[in-house]
């Protein structure tokens, strides 16, 4: 990974109305390296802030900051025109995404696919007893963290206390976005619960009825 490579990555991705296939650990390598730019900049500045290589260096930490959101942007973007076009039974190629990309695009077609069936079957997620069960456990063996609450999609809809097994990137539901970290205990809409349970990133702990 250098600066170069980001940068013919970030105009594709802005330029172009497809995804550029990417390694599965492509952001973890950019990362990386931006983690180490960063490292080698401060070493400069503590030598001699005013010189031309801590300037250069100071200077290529700020682009590559820009242009690593950027990338993450115009691919989000994207990404989700792709759950939607799965959703709508069009067959797209997630083989360009990233690991991390994957489990966006997982998560967004699993809630797209739950709003349109309640739109237009009238359905509604349904309360699982064996979701439910764990609730007696968890209090019993472990402490629960505090827990943060996420404003629901629909105030009539089945809500769910999860725990989140592990860092979960930002997703957009209806109409609010989530971004869930590792071990928070929050309350969430049943069908996202649901998706988040099934896909073994997170542990419901206990589902309240409207």
């Amino acid at each position: 990974m250098n600066f170069e490579r980001i940068t013919r990555i970030y105009r594709e991705e802005t330029n172009k109305s497809t995804l550029t296939k990417l390694e599965a650990d492509f952001y973890d390598k950019m990362n990386a390296y931006f983690e180490d730019l960063k490292s080698r900049a401060n070493k400069e500045i503590s030598k001699d802030a005013h010189s031309s290589k801590a300037v250069m260096l100071q200077d290529e930490v700020r682009k590559v900051n820009q242009k690593r959101d950027q990338i993450y942007r115009a691919r989000e973007r994207k990404i989700v025109l792709m759950a939607s076009s799965r959703v709508g039974g069009t067959d797209v190629d997630i083989k360009v995404l990233t690991r991390n990309e994957k489990a966006l695009f997982e998560l967004l077609v699993g809630n797209l696919r739950g709003a349109r069936s309640e739109i237009f079957a009238g359905e509604k997620p349904a309360p699982k007893k064996a979701e439910a069960e764990p609730v007696k456990k968890v209090e019993k063996k472990e402490p629960v963290p505090p827990k943060k609450e996420v404003k629901s999609e629909d105030p009539e809809e089945s809500t769910a206390v999860i725990k989140v097994l592990e860092d979960i990137p930002a997703f957009a539901g209806i109409d609010v976005t989530y971004e869930l970290k590792k071990e928070e205990v929050v309350t969430l809409p049943m069908k996202v619960a649901r998706i988040l349970s099934e896909s073994g990133k997170a542990k419901v702990l206990e589902i309240s009825n409207p």
